[in-house]
């Protein structure tokens, strides 16, 4: 028979299951899906592009009639003291009249709402742009901050290993006090690099919104591939056609044009339809008698702007002045991406290059501690020495696995980059992880 602390402890091992399997987030794919719904810096992107495409909406309504209507009520007090005409009664009046107008308009021709309806669309198409710069901003952010706390996991790793390392020599160590300052500058290295740790799992945790239980961890051995095209300039192509921060600052420029002929249209003149119906009601009136009567106007508006201070021009200059600043940005603009493309793509060829070589310092480790140990215990060389072999094995090994992990950020910085990054390279990039999602589970 069940006691009641078995059924308490069958209870917490099911809030336990519940709240594990809905924190988790296995793979990077997993984190990239929590992020898009969860981070707050891309929700607010969204929310501004939303509002900005009401930008449009309101460009459009400039082209629909427009229809209001008025209600007036009002008492009038008159006191007539001679009038040379018989018709008006001399003396005190007072009386109520109630009005009521109906007016709708129609433009017919404006040059200025036409110049912002095309500027109303080229927003649309910036706001794209904004939303696709948003999005490889995200996938950069997840693999940057997931690659942080591999890392991290690492540094850890191999700060541990230094740690018991320097303790084990200060106690087979003759000369006690530089040993043990020795191991306690170690033992503090390792409480940095726990905070280091924290601090990255926390930093993944702020754009999921939930705590990270387990990751995945890179293969021992992984697919290294040279980028392709293998040309830098090839890379700088692409990113010209694609790059969303250079396609939205292409578009801010369209906006800054059409920002000038919407000022200059100002100076032209406008043709509106109009149409009003007044309904007014007077009880009295100085001829004695009451009055009600509808009134009905069609009515063809010509307006135009003649001078008003100096106003115009000075909109116009200013928007001219904005259009060279436009200008400017999208020439900078272009250089920028140019510059990081071809940084981007130098610095995958290094990473590259340093796996391969830290892959070689990692084997000739792997061959010195071996021998090292066979020495010791023949005794041709002290305990020492097989620790120092192990602790410049450690880092050897340490450094070659995060090389790894920024090989595969910087393949994705650099498609980033260029502007072709997506949900589906981050999806190929799931070959190079193992099985295991432990890794968290005991931090």
């Amino acid at each position: 028979m069940e006691t009641v602390s078995q059924r308490i402890s069958m209870i917490l091992s099911l809030v336990l299951l519940l709240a594990f399997s809905s924190a988790q987030a296995e793979t990077l794919l997993d984190i990239y899906r929590l992020a898009k719904k969860n981070d707050l810096a891309f929700l607010a992107q969204i929310y501004a592009g939303d509002a900005s495409a009401e930008i449009h909406e309101q460009a459009k309504s400039a082209f629909l009639p427009t229809l209001s209507a008025g209600y007036r009520y009002s008492h009038t007090i008159q006191d007539v003291r001679s009038a040379a005409n018989d018709v008006y009664a001399v003396g005190a009046n007072s009386f109520p009249v109630t009005e009521f107008s109906l007016d709708a308009t129609q433009s017919i021709l404006n040059y200025e709402n036409i110049a912002r309806l095309r500027q109303s669309r080229i927003e649309l198409r910036k706001i794209t742009a904004d939303l696709q710069a948003a999005q490889q901003a995200l996938l950069m952010k997840v693999v940057e901050r997931y690659v942080n706390v591999l890392n991290a996991r690492t540094e850890r790793r191999n700060a541990r290993i230094e740690a018991n390392t320097f303790k084990r020599q200060w106690k087979l160590a003759r000369n006690k006090p530089p040993a043990l300052a020795a191991s306690l500058q170690a033992d503090a290295h390792l409480r940095t690099v726990e905070n280091q740790y924290k601090s990255a799992l926390r930093a993944l945790e702020e754009m999921t919104g939930q705590p990270v239980i387990s990751i995945q961890l890179l293969k021992p051995a992984i697919d290294i591939v040279r980028p392709k095209p293998a040309v830098p300039d090839e890379w700088v192509t692409l990113a010209q056609k694609n790059n969303p921060a250079l396609l939205a600052q292409r578009e801010r420029f369209g906006m800054s044009v059409e920002e000038v002929n919407a000022r200059q249209a100002t100076r032209l003149p406008t043709l509106d339809f109009v149409v009003s119906h007044d309904k007014k009601r007077t009880d009295r009136t100085l001829f004695g008698g009451g009055s009600k009567y509808n009134t009905t106007e069609l009515a063809l508006e010509v307006s135009l702007p003649l001078y008003n201070g100096g106003a115009t021009s000075s909109k116009i200059r200013q928007a001219q002045h904005l259009r060279k600043k436009s200008q400017a940005e999208l020439d900078l603009v272009l250089r920028q991406v140019k510059h990081q493309t071809m940084d981007a793509f130098d610095t995958v060829q290094s990473t590259i290059t340093s796996i391969e070589a830290l892959q070689n310092l990692v084997q000739v480790g792997q061959k010195d501690v071996k021998a090292k140990r066979a020495a010791a215990k023949s005794g041709e060389i002290s305990n020492t020495q097989v620790l120092n072999a192990l602790r410049t094995l450690s880092r050897a090994e340490t450094d070659f696995a995060n090389a790894k992990h920024n090989y595969l950020l910087d393949i994705v910085r650099l498609k980033g980059i260029v502007g072709i990054l997506s949900e589906a390279d981050l999806n190929a990039m799931a070959h190079h992880f193992m099985g295991d999602t432990a890794a968290l589970q005991k931090r």
